[in-house]
């Protein structure tokens, strides 16, 4: 998978964790050379991280518990920092978004490369939401590997959309605590 364009435009990458792949694999040959070349990687300060082999599958994990139905169709590669996961189907050329803080899932009608070489280049605000992050971030803080910025009040709780109602949150614990919050 060629991912010229976008390795050009996130110039700032960083080697949070091990890739830890030895002898991993996954049965979608983009996804293997995506974490081979940049699993455990942060970009940009955090607005953007790849899954190793290792976090892909928990994550992937999470996700299917939060949304079933994806059960043994998706693998989960990134996240960016606000805790959205993006998958990519096993069977089709889709790639999926995956949202905590509004309990949506979105079909990308889109192949991997399409994510990376596309989305992230030419629409680059609208998928990460860069201006909300450079908002956020002014001073210029560096997100851990399994640190996002999360909603101290769920957005369908009531909870304002402006970073006055953001907090640093462990990953894992803020998906789990939206997902027994929507459940109820």
């Amino acid at each position: 998978m060629n991912l010229e364009l976008f390795k050009n435009k996130y110039k700032n990458q960083k080697k949070l964790i091990d890739q830890k792949s030895v002898g991993l694999t996954t049965p979608i040959r983009e996804i293997n050379e995506l974490f081979e070349q940049f699993g455990g990687f942060s970009f940009e300060n955090g607005i953007l991280r790849i899954h190793n082999f290792k976090t892909s599958k928990k994550w992937t994990e999470i996700i299917c518990e939060t949304f079933p139905k994806y059960t043994n169709r998706i693998i989960v590669f990134g996240f960016d920092w606000v805790g959205r996961q993006y998958a990519k189907d096993i069977n089709k050329d889709f790639t999926y978004l995956f949202d905590i803080a509004t309990g949506e899932d979105f079909m990308l009608d889109q192949h991997i490369s399409e994510f990376f070489n596309v989305d992230l280049i030419e629409y680059a605000d609208e998928t990460l939401d860069i201006s909300g992050f450079k908002k956020w971030n002014s001073k210029n803080i560096e997100l851990k590997f399994n640190e996002v910025v999360a909603y101290k009040i769920p957005l369908w709780l009531g909870g304002k959309d402006d970073s006055s109602n953001y907090e640093i949150s462990d990953a894992e614990v803020n998906w789990e605590i939206n997902r027994q919050l929507m459940n109820k």
